[in-house]
């Protein structure tokens, strides 16, 4: 991703979605470690996404009974996840929102700052519930509901612009 350098130090702007774009513009010296680390974050992001999509199991059936697929799977869910709270508390750094909470709560300030919409905070609601479920074991994990998420949400999600910041 290009920095542009401008008169007040550095800015580049990025979309989530359609219609949700933000301006990173950063007058620091670390300028330029933080726009790195966001483009950093932002491949791990991808990669995570990108293996999740080539080995997510074909049925339930094969999702339930190889365990390796499925532990590669909710591992890769989970990463995305952690990977997406990351880039949330980035943002709001970024933004000077004040923001002292845990980290749940950062796709909610996010959309009180009208950063993002209630549509895409709820998404990553629902993937960080998941993630929770799956790392903590909340009870019996859900197969059919993770596989679901995995084969229909996830991978939808991302190609319709829920995960990847870019580059305007």
């Amino acid at each position: 991703m290009p920095v542009e350098p401008t008169s007040n130090g550095f800015a580049t702007t990025y979309a989530i979605g359609d219609a949700m774009n933000f301006d990173i513009v950063m007058k620091s010296p670390k300028a330029t470690s933080d726009i790195k680390w966001l483009e950093k974050k932002i491949v791990e992001i991808e990669s995570y996404l990108n293996n999740l999509i080539s080995f997510k199991p074909e049925t339930l059936r094969e999702y339930e009974t190889n365990l390796q697929k499925k532990w590669a799977c909710e591992r890769a869910c989970e990463r995305i996840s952690e990977g997406l709270v990351d880039l949330a508390i980035f943002l709001i750094r970024i933004k000077d929102i004040n923001y002292n909470e845990e980290d749940e709560k950062a796709f909610s300030v996010l959309l009180k700052n009208k950063i993002i919409d209630e549509m895409l905070c709820e998404k990553l609601r629902n993937l960080k519930g998941m993630r929770d479920h799956i790392a903590h074991r909340y009870g019996e994990i859900n197969d059919p509901m993770v596989f679901d998420a995995i084969n229909n949400e996830i991978e939808e999600d991302a190609n319709n612009s829920l995960i990847l910041p870019r580059p305007l």
